[in-house]
């Protein structure tokens, strides 16, 4: 035939449509159909280059040079579109709509304008007779300004978006975007280097030819790594996609990945090989830290910024058994955790009053009573309730009482502030917890109580009521006596003692019984 190296041509031509075959299980996943009409489109231009080079007429040589251009403006735009998928890239209308726009106006030029034209400025000479090859195309402005651009740059990108997983990926998926990558820039690569004037044999372009070489690569990556529905299923479809936060840490700590969910809770972006403590922040590294010396599975719940997040903590194994590296799982917990905790309020609060209920007083007790018992502070108990509530009850009614119970709510909890507690210990019975006060100081505070609730006015609807106070305190028992019983049947005792001595007093156990 006159053509070295022809049989590179045909071998790239089966080699192409087997991988097109290869390629059909894949059509139900958009990359899959991206990476057909790619395979597709180096088909069609392998088969009408070998056509063009074995044509003996112009005429049938222009026809195949046309077709060929069919794969050869589809090519590079189904790879950019391919690996827009891939990567879940966000591409602007415009720039789409540009792309499309001149791939249409090379077709026209190149099917519908007579030549010469703006992308062949004249087609030359005629073939000469017994002559198996002669070149028969030269370039215009369009060809070299427009076209090259078109293709070169969009396989340039392409293969830079591809190339730029490398930084976001784990090994598996580093191997499968490198192979994949070098099988497309070998063709592009030799093409390059023609259009510029180079080739080992002068007007051969043996870009085609190298692309049997280029399916054998692609060919191997789909079948040896599922490149094309692994990578986008299992990586960016599910991982990507999922609400919770996933990063993954080698042994030294480097983040091996993040998807956008950890990257939004985190507030990164592009950490990629970046040092776990430089990534999460300090309150977070505190809670891990632990668990990465001892190599064991943990997880914790974090308030950040008026959210919730439960932190799961892995360490990860090889096939080998040895430790392989760490995953960190983020998940946005806030609504469950706030319903949690609005449920756990309730239950720890009387309905009527929105204090603490009897339950919750003797618990907060207790926790308090062990401090006390290391010698940690002290604890007092201030109980009031209303004097002849029945009285107020019988004669204007429950409604009245209640309201009766709610203001002298309001009293106790100003007079606690954010140091003690008030709790409800049943009927029209409080209990004013003291923190770490005497109990002479917790006297005069029951004291200024009964002042406040004395001199509140009677608003329309509400009665005048006053109250009686007894007072019980760690100061006055022995450590072994010491209980959250012990404390509350004395406050009982003064408060009853209150009552018989006349009622709208305090009394407590110590010199200041009286005041």
């Amino acid at each position: 035939m006159g053509i070295p190296g022809f049989w590179l041509f045909i071998v790239s031509e089966v080699l192409l449509a087997v991988l097109l075959l290869i390629t059909i299980p894949y059509l139900r996943y958009p990359a899959g159909k991206a990476f057909f009409v790619l395979v597709f489109s180096a088909l069609v231009w392998v088969i009408m280059y070998t056509l063009e080079l074995l044509s003996p007429t112009l005429a049938l040589k222009i026809l195949f040079m046309r077709i060929e251009y069919i794969g050869i403006i589809i090519l590079p735009l189904s790879l950019f579109i391919m690996a827009v998928i891939n990567t879940h890239q966000k591409i602007i209308t415009p720039v789409w709509m540009l792309l499309g726009a001149m791939a249409l106006m090379f077709f026209i030029t190149v099917w519908v304008i007579p030549y010469p034209n703006a992308f062949w400025s004249f087609i030359d000479p005629p073939i000469p007779q017994g002559v198996g090859f002669v070149n028969v195309r030269t370039y215009g402005p369009m060809f070299y300004y427009l076209f090259i651009p078109y293709s070169q740059g969009l396989m340039s990108v392409s293969i830079i978006i591809l190339v730029r997983k490398l930084n976001r990926d784990t090994m598996y998926y580093w191997r499968q975007v490198a192979l994949f990558s070098l099988g497309m820039l070998l063709p592009a690569g030799i093409n390059f280097v023609y259009v510029i004037g180079f080739s080992p044999v002068e007007h051969i372009n043996y870009a085609t030819a190298s692309m049997g070489v280029s399916s054998l690569i692609i060919g191997y990556t789909l079948l040896r790594y599922r490149f094309l529905d692994y990578l986008p299923v299992t990586r960016d479809i599910v991982i990507e996609a999922m609400s919770d936060g996933i990063l993954v840490f080698d042994t030294l700590g480097n983040l091996l990945d993040a998807n956008s969910s950890a990257e939004r809770m985190l507030g990164i972006q592009d950490l990629i090989g970046g040092k776990i403590e430089r990534i999460l922040p300090s309150e977070i590294m505190g809670k891990v830290t632990p668990y990465i010396e001892k190599k064991l599975k943990s997880s914790f719940i974090m308030e950040q910024r008026e959210k919730f997040f439960e932190y799961q903590f892995t360490p990860l194994e090889g096939n080998s058994g040895y430790q392989s590296g760490y995953l960190l799982s983020i998940r946005d917990i806030s609504e469950k955790e706030r319903y949690h905790r609005e449920v756990l309020r309730i239950s720890r609060l009387d309905p009527l009053t929105e204090v603490l209920n009897r339950r919750s007083l003797f618990e907060e007790i207790e926790r308090k009573l062990t401090s006390v018992s290391q010698g940690k502070g002290g604890l007092s108990l201030i109980m009031v309730d209303i004097d002849d509530f029945k009285q107020v009850n019988d004669t204007w009614g429950h409604h009245v009482g209640d309201r009766a119970i709610d203001r002298l709510k309001g009293v106790l909890l100003e007079a606690a502030g954010s140091k003690h507690m008030v709790g409800r210990y049943g009927g029209d019975e409080f209990i004013l917890l003291c923190i770490d006060i005497s109990e002479k100081e917790t006297v005069k505070l029951a004291q200024s109580v009964l002042d406040q609730v004395s001199r509140l006015p009677a608003a329309e609807g509400d009665v005048r009521f006053l109250i009686s106070a007894g007072v019980s305190s760690s100061d006055s028992m022995n450590a072994c006596e010491l209980s959250s019983d012990s404390l509350f049947s004395q406050a009982d005792e003064m408060l009853y003692d209150a009552k018989r001595g006349g009622k709208n007093q305090v009394c407590s156990p110590s010199k200041y019984e009286r005041q």
